[in-house]
């Protein structure tokens, strides 16, 4: 594999992901905490819808015919641009013309669609994989290796004993992955404007982001993210590497 065109990869489908566009607004991905089908199927039982009823409106949503985001947090910026758009369209319907970026983002959370952690990281090694025609998604922890789906992408599959465990944070390279030990949020590391940052999806207000880290053979620190310096100092992740 070549890693200095992977890492081109990367930084060019972080950038999309932050520049989702509907016309003349432009808005980064909104964080996306995929518990959605939860909460609708909850919602349904609420009100005393059961059974295969449930499972054909989870269909329409999944097949992009209601106004709620699609992708359960695995969509690619063109997937993510459609469910806005057809968000977009049906707010319109309904009277409501929003023009301001925060306002449209607000209206994206709201509906649930954006971007998670690990379907990020999934989409990264996806174009790799397919861009350089090697096999990487293979060697992740899938419950079922013969069912790989980006819908079944968790935190939990970059944990994987075919990669490469790094201690040496001295050591640390572009697309070397974090995870947390509780396999609760992942991230991936990056070359960004000539420095080594760790890059993921979270609630910030750039949705994607670049953190610039500092680092000898023991101690990493990352500039401005309280959460990833959290897990650090109580040694609660582990940092694995591609080796292909």
């Amino acid at each position: 594999m070549d890693f200095i065109k992977a890492n081109q990869s990367l930084v060019e489908l972080a950038e999309k992901y932050q520049h989702i566009t509907y016309r003349d607004v432009c808005v980064p991905v909104p964080y996306f905490i995929n518990t959605a089908e939860q909460i609708y199927k909850q919602a349904m039982k609420d009100v005393g819808i059961e059974g295969e009823a449930i499972n054909k409106v989870i269909q329409l949503i999944k097949g992009g015919k209601t106004p709620l985001g699609s992708g359960g947090g695995k969509g690619s910026p063109e997937e993510i641009t459609q469910d806005l758009t057809r968000l977009m369209h049906y707010l319109s319907d309904q009277g409501y013309h929003p023009t301001k970026p925060v306002h449209v983002r607000g209206w994206m959370t709201e509906m649930h669609i954006g971007l998670d952690c690990a379907g990020y990281v999934y989409n990264i090694l996806d174009l790799i994989e397919k861009s350089q025609g090697v096999e990487i998604l293979k060697a992740l922890a899938w419950v079922n290796p013969e069912d790989i789906k980006r819908s079944h992408a968790g935190a939990f599959i970059y944990d994987s004993e075919n990669l490469e465990e790094i201690r040496d944070y001295g050591n640390l390279k572009p697309l070397d992955i974090i995870i947390t030990k509780d396999h609760t949020h992942v991230g991936i590391f990056a070359e960004y404007q000539n420095e080594l940052c760790l890059t993921d999806c979270s609630m910030g207000k750039n949705g994607i982001t670049f953190s610039k880290i500092v680092r000898n053979s023991a101690v990493l620190t990352v500039e401005e993210a309280d959460y990833w310096n959290k897990v650090l100092n109580s040694h609660e992740v582990i940092i694995r590497r591609l080796t292909f």
